[in-house]
């Protein structure tokens, strides 16, 4: 509810003292509602963004997302500022007109002008939240440069990384569903694999090594942990990481074309 709905709204409508009591509060909590209302005015919590949104494995491939991230914030918020410099040129304009208006036009060209002041003080809220949200996102990507130990990476470094990348997401695919399926990778995961040059039923075999690990802990009252999700695709990564490109070989192609590269960053 905007600062337009509530103004003068006792004066504005016929309406009964119930009615005025409920408009009272309204106003009286408004403050307060306004203020818990400017920590929602974003896409999603920090937590959402680094747990659910930001998923990726590979360092390489969340550097990608974080920047595509970015990229969108940025561009939202050129939008907000065009818009909002549209419309102080309409507010700018409707003021000029009022000058030589009767008394008629310039009570429409007031309510004009407010009816865009409260718009453009709603939009304020969410661009506040969209530059909270782009500074954490700028965050992440500095966090993940420095544990990447870069400054800058090029494209041949991005192209490199993706076979580790793809094989991450098809164990962390095959290994979820699977846990769904008594243990058996499905059908879709199996083809994934198979295009990455990986054996689906030696990596079957892994998984279940793997699942009996996490029964034997269970057994004996321990708890199997995130962690060793983890560390099992990332030691099957290694394993496998030169696989993509025996299969791309294989069908007499390039995995990487350096001369389609842009190799040094411009000044």
């Amino acid at each position: 509810m905007s600062d337009l709905v509530l103004r003068n709204i006792s004066q504005q409508l016929d309406i009964t003292p119930e009615y005025r009591g409920m408009i009272t509060n309204i106003e009286s909590a408004m403050p307060n509602i306004y203020k818990n209302s400017s920590n929602f005015y974003k896409t999603d919590s920090q937590m959402k963004d680094v747990t659910l949104n930001i998923a990726d494995i590979t360092p390489f491939t969340r550097l990608k997302h974080i920047l595509a991230r970015i990229e969108r914030s940025k561009e939202a918020l050129r939008e907000q500022y065009i818009s909002s410099k549209k419309k102080k040129n309409e507010i700018a304009q409707k003021q000029l007109a009022m000058l030589d208006a009767n008394e008629l036009d310039k009570e429409l060209l007031e309510i004009e002008i407010e009816e865009i002041e409260s718009n453009m003080a709603a939009t304020q809220n969410y661009i506040m939240g969209a530059v909270r949200q782009l500074n954490f996102l700028v965050t992440q990507y500095q966090t993940t440069m420095e544990s990447m130990g870069k400054e800058f990476i090029t494209e041949e470094e991005y192209e490199e990384s993706e076979a580790k990348n793809h094989i991450a997401i098809a164990l962390k695919q095959a290994l979820c569903a699977a846990r769904s399926r008594q243990g058996l990778i499905d059908e879709g995961n199996h083809i994934y694999l198979f295009e990455l040059g990986m054996n689906g039923t030696t990596v079957q075999s892994e998984m279940l090594k793997y699942f009996e690990t996490e029964h034997q802990m269970l057994a004996l009252g321990q708890e199997p942990t995130h962690e060793m999700q983890m560390n099992w695709i990332e030691n099957m990564m290694e394993k496998y990481q030169d696989n993509p490109a025996k299969v791309i070989a294989n069908r007499k192609l390039q995995m990487l074309d350096t001369t389609s590269l842009v190799r040094e960053l411009n000044a």
